[in-house]
């Protein structure tokens, strides 16, 4: 009785609060808000008989939300009148841990780190008047939602505009909004916005006032309709999730959180949790098991039922946590992301071990081939793309099977990654790779790319954040990336650089090799390299622009009796072509060179493709006959043997990823079958392979205090 008397005076509070929210933002007309609160009360009384209901009868398993039993659509989240978040788009795990595509226009993108995961804020630092950060799940349940949220760190900036927008899966859009406005004015354009793109992103949507709850947070109640769309969609009801900001060009916002919850009181919060759910689209037998891994490292497993269910229990609260199913040579994660932010039971995870693209019809890519939104904006470093624009690439159009359909983004600095900062307020762990198209990999999104993937897992490895840079160019080998060494990679003060090595960019820094692979004439190249001075030594060569105006057709013809072209070096020292010395020469003293001029940057070279390449053959290695009757070792083997001599006598760092027996089948490959850039599973394999080589390189030599 006690409770309920409670419960009753809460609930005249609430009724009375939500009348006067009504009356004095004048959203409704009289008549429309009092039916609306009539609703509510009747809504609010049979939550208040069913948490009485709740605690006559403790120990019910049934999901619920918000007090009150969920079922049909909504009954996949054990919410609780804590205000737990059902999705969130920014909160304490990064966005780019999380699935999907992300977009910036007109600021930047800094999370603030906490920890190997964990993130403290986002900062979106506003480069001109008005900014958006857009969201596009792959994946969004979001059943029992009730309320959205914005939080900041510190207090709501007062003179800025906030829009928090959700579009739907049926083209629908809802906008909440904050802040003054004037009658009769308009936002300013979003700076870069691409023409046509979204226009129910930049304006339009019914819109939804956005309330203090406090000086640092905002809220909305979700409208009855919309609470019931986002229940019916299950696993894919929105389609986008932004902020839009209108505020001084150089003020940052510093958010904590924004996302769509369940309740809004408070509660304690539990020490230790349950996490439960299922994984779908996979063949299940006995046997199978799912990982549950902690930001600090801590991993425990369950195994999956045949039905697909499993469950976790004893998760510390308040934490990031992972979840790994294991299937066709790659790891697939929960619908909240790789990581996610865990403070409340929950039941309704799934994991999809389906690939993010599956060319059902077996259709070519189209002809249009990539598509992007300007051409490249060139700093010191030769980036290759304009900052914070899109490009679409499905594939090149003579290929016969369309193997992905990639949006990608790039960062302020014009590179397919996540806005960089050459400052490290967070005192992170700093790496930077460069290399050729297979590091710019226009054929994922950013999110699943080796050196995001990285940033997790070696922060978890070393118990601290980390930061992996990425950029690179097509055919961008070491020498050719020399510019973006000097006026990029090293304004970041790195801990170490990687740099991609392997046969085909070894080839084109030799002259001859370069001509007869490429049919590039070597003193008027595409690319940025070194050539050696009158004296002997290095000179840097700039690219010619006017390049295509001296090439001629590549010429495959044998180097020398039985080796082909392609496998100069290829075959042991011993029986290698001078050319192919000469490819080796040019290499170390190349690194010498470099080593020399960053002498406080530890290096780590790293090959990868061609044992991908020769392992989708099945020829890593094997004797060659020669037109004189004897035979030569060749193959992508030999090539690892060589490198390893060579960076054991150059006294370099260097790692030869191997390839996995489960990466070696159809289906599974570490590369796609027609591209040969990584594919998704080649990505996560590329960065557990450096992230090892990493932590063995610095046992070895611990790095330098800065």
């Amino acid at each position: 009785m006690k409770v309920r008397i409670i419960l009753a005076a809460a609930l005249a509070a609430i009724v009375a609060a939500a009348a006067g929210y009504y009356v004095h933002n004048r959203v409704y007309n009289v008549v429309l808000a009092l039916r609306q609160i009539e609703k509510e009360q009747q809504a609010l009384t049979a939550r208040v008989d069913s948490l009485v209901a709740e605690i006559d009868s403790v120990g019910s398993s049934a999901p619920v939300y918000a007090g009150v039993p969920l079922s049909g659509a909504g009954a996949g989240y054990k919410g609780s009148p804590s205000g737990a978040p059902v999705i969130s788009m920014l909160d304490r795990v990064g966005l780019y841990q999380k699935n999907g595509t992300v977009e910036i226009y007109g600021a930047d993108y800094r999370p603030r780190m906490a920890g190997p995961v964990r993130v403290r804020s986002t900062e979106i630092r506003m480069g001109s008047p008005r900014a958006q950060l857009i969201w596009a799940p792959d994946h969004a349940t979001a059943a029992g939602a009730t309320e959205i949220r914005l939080r900041y760190r510190t207090t709501v900036p007062g003179k800025a505009v906030i829009r928090v927008g959700l579009v739907y899966k049926d083209g629908t859009t809802s906008i909440f909004v904050a802040g003054p406005r004037g009658e009769g004015t308009s936002a300013p354009a979003v700076s870069g916005f691409p023409p046509g793109y979204a226009s129910f992103l930049a304006n339009g949507g019914t819109e939804i006032p956005l309330v203090a709850r406090d000086p640092a947070t905002l809220s909305g109640v979700l409208p009855r309709e919309l609470h019931d769309k986002l229940a019916a969609s299950a696993q894919h009801a929105i389609r986008y999730f932004f902020i839009d900001i209108t505020d001084r060009a150089g003020t940052i916002h510093d958010i904590e959180s924004l996302g769509l919850y369940a309740g809004a009181a408070a509660s304690p919060r539990e020490k230790v949790l349950s996490l439960a759910g299922r994984v779908i689209n996979a063949n299940l037998g006995l046997g199978r098991e799912i990982t549950l891994i902690t930001e600090n490292g801590t991993q425990s497993r369950q195994n999956v039922g045949t039905d697909g269910r499993f469950r976790f229990e004893g998760i510390p609260a308040g934490t990031p946590v992972s979840l790994r199913f294991r299937y066709d040579g790659m790891d697939s994660y929960a619908m909240l992301g790789r990581w996610f932010w865990l403070e409340a039971d929950r039941d309704d995870i799934v994991v999809d071990a389906r690939p993010r693209f599956v060319n059902e019809t077996g259709k070519p890519p189209p002809a249009t081939g990539a598509t992007s939104q300007g051409t490249s904006s060139p700093e010191d470093h030769q980036n290759v793309l304009a900052p914070h624009t899109r490009l679409v690439w499905p594939g090149h159009p003579t290929m016969p099977l369309q193997e992905y359909d990639a949006l990608t983004f790039a960062n302020n600095h014009g590179y397919l990654d996540r806005d960089r900062f050459y400052d490290n307020p967070d005192g992170c762990f700093r790496a930077v790779h460069l290399g050729s198209s297979l590091s710019n990999a226009q054929q994922v999104p950013v999110f699943q790319k080796y050196n995001i993937v990285m940033e997790s897992e070696l922060g978890v490895k070393l118990g601290r954040c980390v930061e992996v840079i990425s950029a690179g160019r097509d055919n961008g080998d070491i020498a050719s990336n020399y510019r973006r060494l000097k006026f990029y990679a090293a304004k970041f003060q790195p801990d170490v650089v990687l740099l991609e090595n392997g046969n085909s960019l070894m080839m084109q820094m030799q002259p001859e090799l370069l001509r007869r692979y490429l049919g590039v004439d070597p003193e008027f190249s595409m690319l940025d390299g070194f050539d050696y001075g009158k004296d002997g030594k290095l000179v840097f060569r700039e690219m010619s622009p006017n390049w295509p105006m001296h090439a001629g057709k590549p010429d495959f013809s044998p180097i020398g009796p039985g080796i082909a072209l392609t496998s100069v070096l290829m075959v042991p020292f011993a029986q290698m072509p001078d050319v192919g010395r000469a490819a080796y020469k040019k290499l170390a003293d190349v690194m010498s060179l470099i080593r020399s001029e960053f002498p406080r940057i530890r290096f780590i070279l790293h090959t990868g493709l061609d044992q991908a390449v020769c392992a989708q053959n099945n020829d890593c290695d094997r004797q060659q006959a020669l037109p004189d009757g004897r035979t030569v070792r060749m193959g992508g083997a030999v090539l690892i043997a060589n490198l390893s001599q060579f960076c054991r006598e150059q006294k370099l760092d260097c790692v030869n990823p191997v390839i996995p027996q489960e990466n070696r089948t159809a289906g599974a490959s570490v590369t796609f079958k027609y591209d040969s850039h990584y594919s998704p599973a080649g990505h996560q394999w590329l960065a557990a392979s450096l992230t090892d080589a990493i932590i063995q390189v610095m046992k070895r030599r611990p790095a330098e205090p800065r």
